[in-house]
């Protein structure tokens, strides 16, 4: 039987944005996405699963305006929302070397990640 985490599922309020900067900096795939719906075809919620390479998943959901008690915005990184330090919300990457480590990181970063 496996164990482990499936996948964390975060928010969004720019779907497509995160769409490219996951699929374009970091480099993930799309596992799969789908829509939530009211039963007349309201998207209520987007949805999307970005497969990280070893079995488990990041998800994000980016509500839409027709699913009730949305705010028009909110921080979305999580450590400003709850007035924490910044890094203190975070997930890391499982690699095998620090050098394998620096070179991810310089990958993401002529992708044009500036953090």
């Amino acid at each position: 039987m496996r164990r482990g985490m499936h996948h964390i599922g975060l928010a969004t309020t720019d779907y497509e944005a995160t769409v490219d900067f996951y699929t374009k900096v970091i480099g993930w795939e799309i596992a799969w996405q789908d829509l939530m719906k009211t039963p007349d075809d309201t998207v209520l919620v987007r949805h999307v699963f970005f497969d990280t390479g070893d079995g488990s998943y990041v998800a994000f959901m980016a509500p839409t305006p027709a699913l009730p008690g949305t705010p028009a915005s909110w921080a979305t990184d999580i450590n400003s929302g709850l007035g924490v330090p910044p890094h203190v919300y975070h997930f890391a990457f499982w690699l095998d070397t620090m050098e394998e480590l620096e070179q991810l990181q310089g990958q993401i970063r002529e992708r044009g990640a500036t953090a």
